[in-house]
């Protein structure tokens, strides 16, 4: 079973980034042999995946200790 499956549209915004290639041709081939349309779904489930499951991530939010928006995202 894949660990990313396409999803349900919602309002995104927008965030242009970059990455080695050969990362991002893995990615597509992933997306490909799953049948998630978009890319950016991949990459928006792993984030998700890793805010959900980093237990340091967790502590820091629930201590306070990091801005939710750093100032590149305001």
């Amino acid at each position: 079973m894949p660990l990313i499956k396409p999803h349900k549209k919602v309002q995104n915004e927008t965030l242009k980034l970059s990455c080695p290639g050969d990362l991002l041709r893995e990615v597509q081939k992933y997306c490909t042999a799953f049948h998630i349309e978009r890319p950016e779904e991949f990459f928006v489930q792993a984030a998700q995946y890793v805010l959900e499951h980093d237990k340091d991530w967790t502590r820091s939010k629930k201590n306070r200790l990091i801005d939710p928006l750093p100032e590149i995202l305001k």
